[in-house]
């Protein structure tokens, strides 16, 4: 099988998440011939997963921060290599995807689109009750559009979305993120030698990461309960949340030896280190369409504190190996830490079960499969 890949808004880190490792796994695992192509709005050296090159055409058609220039470009592209393509892989319920997918479908029409939605609640939201003419447009399109398997992240997502897109006759498929987990550990011995660290990784500073309910929860806590603990945040910072940082600093002092905050962690090893390190690990986001930081810290053992947003409800069973937050709420996040730090909440239990979890269900593997099971049938159903 060939499959092309595109999309828009490259940045670096980008082949570490679905963007890169599903042309990666199904090239290496499933000997599919893949291709990955995007544009990037800077000229910024991508992040390589190792020996990636060897399995996936990487090509970058363009540098431009033009809306205009990077629907043409990709467009171009889809309908030059569609003929030499099976399967169309898009990303995101845009105007954009669904003009890829009908120019690949004039010119190929044997060929598979597969539109991984990667959808939060805002889309979720818009998708239901469109309130523009834009978005009240886009659904209609998506009714008219050539596209043959459509997959949602989360199992919430896909109760959601399924009545209306089995009533727009689209195929509907739960496909969720996975994580890389190629080592093998041994999960006993890393939870044994875990640290006091409850841990948030992110883009730290943006409206959609709330990180300021953490260290909100660590005022509440103060310095004697957090004495033997470290709060860990590693990321981009905003230019408003260093100064964030530094006003929480300035006005608790003693919390702050508490604090250590990373910049952006390019090295996956040094990453990794910091899961395995980790005790606990915690998401204050006010929405996600799937949140891979979860899936990562769960497969090193990490328990999690999260809002209820993205896959934590589905890594967690419902909050049986973790704790799920209503969103914003400071009190429980409070609260959730506390019983941690006073050992009312076997973090380790949970912890091993959660990298079992990861392992059976939610790596890039299992989504490999997954994709290559629904694009058989697909292509089964079309046998006379």
């Amino acid at each position: 099988m060939r499959l092309l890949s595109v999309y828009p808004d490259m940045l670096p880190v980008l082949l570490h998440k679905a963007l890169g490792q599903i042309p990666l796994y199904l090239a290496r695992e499933h000997g599919w011939a893949c291709e990955f192509a995007f544009v990037q709005a800077e000229d910024e050296p991508l992040i390589y997963p190792t020996d990636y090159t060897d399995y996936v055409m990487v090509r970058r058609l363009a540098v431009t921060a033009s809306r205009q220039l990077k629907l043409a470009t990709i467009l171009a592209h889809v309908v030059r290599r569609a003929r030499l393509t099976d399967v169309l892989l898009l990303y995101h319920f845009t105007p954009e995807t669904l003009l890829y997918a009908t120019a690949y479908k004039a010119m190929n029409p044997n060929g598979i689109t597969l539109l991984k939605l990667d959808m939060d609640r805002r889309g979720l939201a818009a998708f239901e009750s469109p309130q523009s003419l834009k978005q009240r447009g886009l659904v209609r399109l998506l009714k008219s559009a050539p596209l043959d398997i459509v997959t949602i992240e989360t199992q919430r997502m896909l109760r959601s979305l399924a009545p209306q897109f089995r009533r727009m006759k689209i195929n509907l498929k739960y496909l969720p993120v996975g994580f890389a987990g190629h080592e093998i550990i041994d999960i006993d011995r890393m939870l044994a030698a875990k640290e006091n660290i409850i841990l948030t990784v992110g883009r730290l500073g943006i409206p959609q990461k709330n990180n300021q309910l953490l260290l909100d929860a660590m005022i509440d806590l103060g310095p004697e309960k957090l004495a033997n603990w470290s709060v860990v945040m590693a990321g981009t910072r905003t230019p408003q949340f260093e100064e964030i940082i530094a006003s929480f600093r300035r006005e608790n002092p003693k919390l702050a030896e508490r604090l250590v905050v990373h910049d952006f962690i390019a090295d996956r090893e040094a990453l990794y280190d910091l899961y395995r390190r980790a005790r606990v690990y915690c998401l204050t986001s006010h929405w996600e369409s799937f949140a891979t930081v979860l899936a990562e810290a769960s497969f090193f053992g990490c328990y999690p504190v999260s809002t209820d947003v993205g896959a934590a409800y589905d890594l967690t069973q419902g909050g049986r190996y973790g704790t799920l937050l209503r969103e914003g709420d400071r009190t429980l996040l409070s609260g959730a830490l506390h019983r941690i730090i006073d050992g009312e909440i076997d973090t380790s239990d949970a912890g091993k079960r959660l990298h079992d979890r990861v392992l059976n269900s939610f790596t890039w593997s299992h989504v490999a499969d997954r994709v290559s099971e629904e694009v058989a049938v697909c292509r089964d159903e079309r046998s006379p």
